[in-house]
């Protein structure tokens, strides 16, 4: 069995590495991180670009090395990978391409008036997979 553990740097991340030790007993873990920055490489004609003056790349692995930091330790033999992208597609693609059984990630408990103004990317995850999903809170 593979489980996939979508890790983000919030309060919840520790929370979803111990589930995900927890519920793979022994099996694959993959543990993604999805980098939303995002990169506006075209601008007007009149406008320096910003992809120019900023490293993006540079930020997004500023963003991941501090992810894995507050994820801590993870058990021996697992997976880290980073992508980018839309975070609930990019984790439900994952998923897919591993043919996970399961998928762990936590819940910022925003609450169903901050998910529909906000967007949230657990509810995304639920509603686009065929797997399994653990919410950990």
């Amino acid at each position: 069995m593979t489980v996939v553990a979508a890790i983000d740097g919030s309060e919840h991340t520790r929370k979803v590495v111990d589930a995900a030790v927890e519920y793979a007993n022994g099996s694959d873990i993959h543990f993604v991180f999805v980098s939303t920055t995002n990169v506006y490489p075209y601008t007007m004609p009149d406008m320096v670009s910003l992809g120019d003056a900023v490293d993006f790349d540079a930020i997004r692995e500023a963003e991941a090395q501090e992810v894995w930091e507050t994820a801590g330790p993870f058990p021996k033999g697992s997976t880290a990978v980073n992508l980018r992208g839309s975070p609930a597609s990019t984790i439900v693609e994952y998923a897919d391409s591993v043919d996970a059984r399961l998928i762990i990630m936590g819940s910022r408990g925003r609450g169903a008036l901050g998910s529909l103004l906000l967007g949230s990317v657990s509810h995304g995850v639920v509603h686009a997979s065929t797997r399994n999903v653990l919410i950990v809170r």
